[in-house]
């Protein structure tokens, strides 16, 4: 470990020690999402896969500390904060029990010796709110990375190398046209995780208005809305699905691009032109669709908020809560693509 091979007397004098990360090889968790052992029976556990950066404070960072991934280029392609590790899955929302869960490694800024494990991934595309599964980052290509970690102010750099899996043959431009697919399919799914987002906002208001009774008509303006974000979905575990007609609404095109996703995901290999066709037309129906929600948002919602301005009720905020739309849950550490 890297940690081992430079300690010295040195460390303990050091306010902050970096150590040189090992190579970081890209393989692939199991896939199967098989049932885990019972917590009664002992186990042990597997070794961390991903990019593990060893790190010493002297003391506790009086602010919050950092990690950073750049690429080659010298673009960014993930950060980590201290102050922003994923919070422990909420048990309401989870469709199985947590031990299921693999959680992803806090960045941890007390005094000591600490590890950090990175899976290669960049950020999650739909957001994440927790849970079971959710939808992972890109794959980052092989290649020379650095790491950058900030304590108070300083920095302190290491480079880096990720290799491929040596099982895997792919040849390196077939992987980077899956990379440049699987970002460009992301970017989408941020962008419809957004719009959902306030849709589903808007929904719960019209809910809350509906139970006041109140003199103005909603059914019109929840139509319209409906037509364009489209239906709820039923949820995991409903006992019936309605027979699904919808073709171009928001939340139709992110499942979607979210089924395009996985497909590019799900192995280390070139796209399929299968799965190019299928970005290629949800990408222009959503480019309709989107219109359509622009217009609502810019027109539609002021001159219904106004009919409530009129009739002393609260408007139709756009802020959304945190949402789900896009996503089930998980975390960054237990995915199967």
């Amino acid at each position: 470990e890297a940690s081992r091979r430079e300690a010295s007397s040195s460390v303990a004098s050091e306010d902050v020690r970096f150590y040189k990360p090992e190579v970081a090889t890209r393989t692939r968790p199991g896939g199967d999402e098989a049932t885990p052992y019972p917590k009664e029976i002992p186990h042990g556990d597997n070794p961390a896969t991903g990019a593990i950066f060893d790190y010493y404070l002297k003391s506790a960072s009086g602010t919050p500390i950092s990690l950073e991934i750049f690429n080659a280029k010298g673009e960014s392609v993930r950060k980590f904060s201290s102050d922003k590790n994923p919070p422990p899955p909420d048990e309401k929302n989870l469709r199985v029990e947590t031990h299921w869960m693999k959680l992803a490694t806090p960045l941890i800024a007390t005094a000591g010796a600490h590890r950090f494990v990175w899976n290669l991934q960049g950020d999650d595309p739909a957001g994440s709110a927790g849970g079971y599964p959710r939808l992972a980052g890109v794959w980052m290509l092989p290649g020379e990375y650095s790491a950058v970690l900030t304590v108070e102010g300083k920095t302190y750099k290491q480079p880096f190398a990720v290799r491929m899996d040596p099982r895997v043959k792919t040849p390196a431009a077939d992987l980077e046209r899956q990379f440049a697919d699987s970002q460009h399919v992301a970017q989408l799914l941020k962008q419809l995780a957004s719009e959902t987002s306030k849709g589903a906002a808007i929904e719960k208001q019209l809910t809350a208005l509906e139970a006041k009774k109140s003199a103005v008509q909603v059914d019109n303006f929840r139509q319209r809305l409906t037509a364009v974000l489209g239906p709820e979905d039923a949820g995991y575990g409903a006992s019936t699905t309605p027979i699904d007609t919808d073709t171009t609404s928001l939340r139709h095109l992110a499942r979607q691009l979210r089924g395009v996703y996985y497909a590019l995901q799900s192995a280390d290999v070139t796209p399929t032109p299968e799965q190019e066709a299928a970005l290629h037309q949800y990408e222009q129906v959503l480019a309709s669709t989107e219109k359509q929600w622009n217009t609502f948002i810019s027109t539609e919602l002021p001159k219904f908020n106004q009919q409530l301005k009129e009739a002393g009720l609260n408007e139709i905020s756009q802020t959304p809560e945190t949402s789900k739309e896009l996503d089930d849950g998980d975390n960054d550490n237990d995915n199967d693509l």
